[in-house]
């Protein structure tokens, strides 16, 4: 580490850590808080479309503007957003305000257990700074170490989902550990842009020009995405209320359990740089990917929520594996002018894709088919799986640059 670690590095660490212990509470306590206020699975999961059609636009703004006005900057915007998201929380139990609150700020639609906070509008603004600061030899540990650092924030986090259930009563009734939550929401949102103002940035020229990119490849990243969206939009928040709902789990129980698998996943990203490197970085995405599939298929057939909580564990880990090497290879396939752009615009297809399942997993949650989402998440994300091996398959570590 002492290799490649400098202070912009460390400052992106510590960013990544403060929204990953957020995320970490949020993508648990909100689903659960808004079925608490009484809303279906239909509304819940309608809610998460406007989220991830928020996420979405705000995407696609910051890797049009990041590239072009600053990365750091983008961050320090999305922060600010994401505060006032969580006041919207804080101050109104209304749906509609609440829609507009989580799309604005991305509140509750998070990466889940194990993704280390990798998640939403500040990929492509965190991840083409990152790589600015770290020498192309090193950005796999980078990334990896970056992944094992949010984890461990998301072990915190999950750990604070808890408020809710062990303060069930207060000023605001049982809503009193949920707006405990929301309101440090806002103030950790505050602390990044104060952590995020020292990074230092390569100053760029704005140029009025058309948008360049390397077409060929956004489409073969785009059309994997498109299939993983539709995967996650089944899992995210949704899965959070399958716990709850299948099996009764609160707060306090789940978040126990993405704690465990928060710290389970934290040893694999140290060591994806070492497979990567060992065995080649598409042929570990891909085989780890596999199972990580096949274990979510299996999930939605388990009778307990022992055995759901053991098969959600091991699927995140061999996922854990496979994602800062998903990510490093964006950034080593792409321009260093374009890196914002290239996030960006792969990944808004699965922000997309993602924005249409949750009603339609709502929907099936309602109708009392519980496990389908799963079944059709694994389906989707097998899809994905496949497509990567046939476009990547030739790809090898030396033509990442």
């Amino acid at each position: 580490m002492g290799r490649w670690l400098n202070k912009n590095l460390a400052l992106l660490f510590v960013a990544r850590v403060i929204r990953s212990i957020t995320q970490a509470f949020l993508v648990i306590v909100v689903p659960i808080y808004l079925a608490r206020l009484g809303f279906s699975a239909v509304q819940i999961g309608t809610l998460f479309m406007g989220t991830t059609i928020g996420g979405a636009l705000l995407i696609l703004a910051v890797g049009i503007g990041a590239d072009r006005w600053g990365r750091k900057r983008a961050m320090i915007v999305l922060a600010a957003l994401q505060a006032l998201g969580a006041a919207g929380f804080v101050l109104s139990a209304n749906l509609a305000v609440l829609t507009l609150s989580s799309a604005a700020g991305t509140i509750g639609r998070g990466g889940g257990a194990g993704s280390g906070g990798a998640f939403g509008p500040f990929y492509p603004a965190e991840q083409p700074l990152l790589s600015e600061h770290a020498e192309s030899k090193y950005r796999n540990e980078v990334f990896g170490f970056l992944s094992f650092l949010g984890v461990l924030g998301g072990a915190v986090g999950s750990l604070l989902a808890a408020v809710p259930q062990l303060w069930p009563s207060g000023p605001f009734g049982w809503r009193t550990g949920y707006l405990f939550l929301f309101a440090l929401t806002v103030f950790s949102s505050l602390l990044l842009i104060a952590v995020v103002l020292p990074v230092s940035e390569r100053k760029r020229t704005v140029k009025r020009q058309p948008l360049q990119l390397s077409w060929r490849l956004l489409g073969k990243f785009s059309l994997t995405n498109i299939f993983n969206g539709f995967g996650i939009g089944f899992l995210g928040p949704l899965l959070t209320y399958w716990f709850y709902v299948r099996f009764g789990a609160g707060t306090a129980t789940i978040g126990v359990l993405f704690t465990v698998v928060n710290l389970l996943t934290a040893l694999p990203y140290l060591i994806s740089a070492y497979l990567g490197n060992r065995f080649g970085v598409v042929r570990t995405v891909v085989a780890t990917r596999a199972i990580a599939v096949t274990l979510t298929g299996v999930m939605a057939f388990s009778p307990t929520y022992l055995v759901a909580g053991t098969l959600f564990a091991l699927r995140m880990v061999f996922n854990s594996l496979g994602n800062p090497l998903r990510q490093s290879m964006v950034m080593g396939m792409s321009n260093e002018g374009e890196r914002s752009t290239m996030a960006a615009f792969s990944n808004l297809p699965m922000q997309v894709s993602s924005a249409l399942s949750p009603p339609l997993g709502g929907l099936l949650m309602d109708e009392g088919m519980l496990g389908l989402p799963l079944v059709l998440a694994a389906g989707f994300q097998a899809v994905n799986t496949v497509l990567y091996w046939r476009f990547f398959r030739g790809v090898r570590n030396q033509d990442l640059h």
